[in-house]
């Protein structure tokens, strides 16, 4: 590791900011990964005797129940515990999928060259030019519901900021 390199982990490592941003991923990682341990009740079970029970500290809250339970009885605190394994899994796998489509485009292009290197320039130009969110709306209409559908969106609507 060179000297510079090793300062700038000193560095990283004095700041508070990413020491907090650090940790917080960290603790999204080992929560996502302890799901079934951390997690108070099976996020799919029903109780239909326990609907829209408030959080526990208000009026009417069951300590069974820390946030409160939806319209089918479901533990709410269980589904964000359970609900952290999808996020994390889509932000991986999204981030790594545009990752690779820029890098593809960027590769083709400064391979080839002269009109290839024009084209996806333009194109890359023209997707850009639609804002991402609609974009993944439009996209999600077109096929239809699912996780991978979201990540497919996602690689889509960001892999070409990659390339340009």
């Amino acid at each position: 590791m060179t000297p510079q390199t090793k300062a700038a982990f000193r560095r990283c490592l004095a700041s508070p900011r990413v020491l907090l941003g650090a940790f917080l991923i960290l603790a999204l990682i080992l929560v996502a990964v302890f799901a079934r341990f951390l997690a108070p009740h099976d996020p799919t079970e029903q109780d239909l005797l326990y609907t829209l029970l408030p959080p526990a500290w208000a009026t009417g809250g069951e300590p069974a129940y820390p946030l409160g339970t939806d319209s089918l009885g479901r533990c709410i605190l269980s589904r964000l515990i359970y609900g952290s394994r999808v996020a994390l899994f889509v932000a991986v796998v999204s981030a790594t999928g545009a990752m690779v489509l820029g890098t593809s485009l960027a590769l083709l292009a400064g391979y080839f060259g002269r009109r290839t290197d024009w084209l996806i320039a333009r194109a890359v130009d023209i997707w850009m030019a639609f804002p991402p969110v609609v974009l993944a709306l439009i996209l999600l209409v077109g096929l239809g519901a699912g996780v991978n559908k979201v990540i497919l969106a996602i690689i889509i609507t960001t892999g070409h900021a990659s390339a340009a």
